[in-house]
């Protein structure tokens, strides 16, 4: 846990595209096996994973990235997704294990939170497995309402519109 004066030494979230392919698969080919199930949900193959990066719409969503020292240590992408109920932002979040625990996962989120807002996206969803009590915590500490869906936890987000105080 960090202490209260801690602060991240990772850079602000930044967007990322289609320039950063190649960090972006390095990143998730580096996760381990066990770390690959938790972001894809299913045991992903390097060639899953390669296949995953190439098939970004940069257009249709938003990657995020977290650097520390001008590594990629943390990835959030966000897509909308068509659901019964109309469109969500589905974000999916990996942080590297040697930035873990420092709040890189917490402020990813924070900032693909804030830009739906900024979009007028009314629902953000994580999904999650029961086991992974990090996520499940950033989701909390961030005012989701987890839901159990298929022995899974869909952590789910309302994200009010931002208003403006000088009016229409």
């Amino acid at each position: 846990m960090m202490a209260a004066s801690a602060r991240p030494t990772f850079a602000r979230p930044a967007r990322m595209g289609p320039q950063h392919r190649r960090q972006l698969a390095d990143h998730l080919l580096a996760l381990d096996l066990e770390d690959r199930a938790r972001r894809f949900m299913v045991g992903a193959s390097d060639a899953y994973i390669e296949r995953y990066v190439s098939g970004i719409d940069f257009d249709a969503g938003f990657v995020l990235g977290a650097f520390e020292a001008g590594q990629l240590r943390g990835v959030a992408h966000a897509a909308s997704v068509q659901e019964r109920s109309g469109s969500v932002l589905e974000v999916g979040l990996s942080v590297a294990r040697a930035s873990r625990r420092r709040g890189v996962g917490r402020e990813l989120l924070r900032a693909c939170l804030a830009r739906a807002r900024q979009s007028a996206v009314g629902h953000v969803v994580v999904l999650y497995r029961p086991d992974n009590q990090a996520m499940a915590a950033t989701a909390l500490s961030l005012g989701a309402t987890p839901r159990h869906d298929d022995g899974d936890v869909r952590a789910e987000f309302a994200v009010p519109a931002r208003t403006s105080a000088a009016g229409p």
